[in-house]
C-alpha cells in the first residue's frame, strides 16, 4: 500500500491521502484499508460517545467498538479503529472521494485523538523553526491567512488539522500541504503554479510548496477576526483567562461525552495556553485582500513574539 509521512507518523492507506507517497525502510505506525461498502445508519442514542451537530445536522458522531472507536457521518462514511489500525467503509449512495475527504480531516483528527494525542482545529505556517496556528471554527479565515503568509515569506505547513506535542517546548507536526479554501485563488490575490481541484464539498484545493521541515516549535495560536470595516491590523495577546475559553472549541474533533478524552483535552489546552502566547488578531477584509495583508499580520505576530513593542495592543 502506498505510504505517506504526514501528522508525525508513516501511515500506510489505501484510501488515497492528498499527499506525496514515500518510500520508506520502516514498518508504517499507522495501516489504513478500505472495507465493503454498507449502509451507515445514525446511531442509537446510548451508543452515541461523540456527537457533533451543526445548522441542524449531523455533521459526525461516534462510539466505542468492540476493541476501539469508530466515527461516521450517517448515510456518507465510517471509519472503525483499534488505535494502530483503521477500516473506511463507504455507503452505497456516497459520492466518489468522500472516504478520501473525511480520512484526510475528521477522521485521521479522530484517531489520533482516541490515541491519546492532542489536535488542534488549525491551519499553520512556519517562519524557520516557528510554527504560527491559525485557529478557528470554518469560515473564520485560518486557512485562507495560513496561506496567504505562505506567499509572504513563510511555508505552508498544515491544514485545518494540527497535531502538537507536548515535552519543554510545544512542538507542531506538518500536516497536509493542500489548502483547501472556499475561494478561488485568484479571488485573494493569489498567483499558484499547480492546478486547482475542486473538492467534494465545492472547495478549491491548491497544493502548496510543502514546509521543508517535518516538525517546529509552536511559537503562537492566532485567532482571526476578519472585519471589513477595520482600518487595520491589531494584535492582542490574551490574558490566559481570556484565551482558555477561546480554545475549549479548538480542538478539531468536538461533541465528546467520554471523560478520559475530555480530561486530556483540557489538560492539553492547559499546557498550551501557558507555554504559547494567543494572539487575538483583528484583520480588515475584503477580496482581494490588500497586496501587503498577510506580510502585516505575520510581521505584527512574529513582533508579539519576539516581544518588541507592546503586544497587548499593537496596531498599524
Amino acid at each position: 500500500m502506498p505510504q505517506y509521512r504526514i501528522h508525525g507518523h508513516l501511515i500506510e492507506s489505501d484510501i488515497t491521502l492528498p499527499e506525496p507517497t514515500v518510500t520508506a525502510a520502516s514498518a508504517a505506525e499507522l495501516c489504513i484499508a478500505r472495507g465493503r461498502d454498507r449502509e451507515i445508519p445514525i446511531l442509537a442514542p446510548e451508543r452515541v460517545q461523540l456527537r457533533y451537530v451543526s445548522d441542524n445536522r449531523i455533521r459526525y458522531e461516534g462510539e466505542v467498538i468492540d476493541g476501539g472507536w469508530a466515527i461516521q457521518v450517517p448515510g456518507l462514511v465510517r471509519f472503525e479503529t483499534d488505535g494502530t489500525s483503521m477500516i473506511g467503509f463507504a455507503a452505497p449512495a456516497a459520492p466518489d472521494g468522500a472516504l478520501e475527504l473525511l480520512l484526510a480531516g475528521t477522521a485521521l483528527s479522530f484517531l489520533f485523538t482516541v490515541r491519546g494525542e492532542f489536535v488542534l482545529h488549525a491551519s499553520a505556517v512556519t517562519f524557520d523553526d516557528r510554527c504560527i496556528a491559525f485557529v478557528g471554527e470554518s469560515g473564520q479565515g485560518k486557512t485562507t491567512l495560513a496561506t496567504l503568509a505562505s506567499a509572504s515569506g513563510g511555508e505552508f505547513f498544515a491544514d485545518d488539522v494540527l497535531r502538537l506535542g507536548f515535552s519543554s517546548c510545544i512542538t507542531a507536526y506538518r500536516g497536509a500541504s493542500e489548502a483547501r479554501l472556499r475561494k478561488p485563488a485568484s479571488a485573494l490575490g493569489l498567483s499558484v503554479d499547480s492546478p486547482a481541484r475542486t473538492t467534494i464539498d465545492d472547495r478549491t484545493s491548491i497544493a502548496l510548496q510543502r514546509a521543508q521541515r517535518e516538525t517546529a516549535r509552536l511559537a503562537a495560536v492566532v485567532v482571526p477576526r476578519l472585519w471589513p470595516d477595520c482600518d487595520a491590523v491589531a494584535v492582542r495577546r490574551l490574558a490566559s483567562v481570556d484565551a482558555f475559553p477561546l480554545l475549549l472549541d479548538a480542538p478539531r474533533i468536538v461533541g465528546w461525552s467520554e471523560a478520559a478524552i475530555l480530561t486530556h483535552e483540557f489538560e492539553a489546552i492547559t499546557a498550551l495556553i501557558s507555554t504559547v502566547p494567543v494572539l487575538e488578531v483583528d484583520v480588515p477584509w475584503g477580496l482581494p485582500p490588500a497586496p501587503s495583508l498577510a506580510a502585516e499580520i505575520t510581521g505584527r505576530v512574529l513582533e508579539a513574539i519576539d516581544g518588541e513593542g507592546n503586544p497587548q495592543a499593537m496596531t498599524g
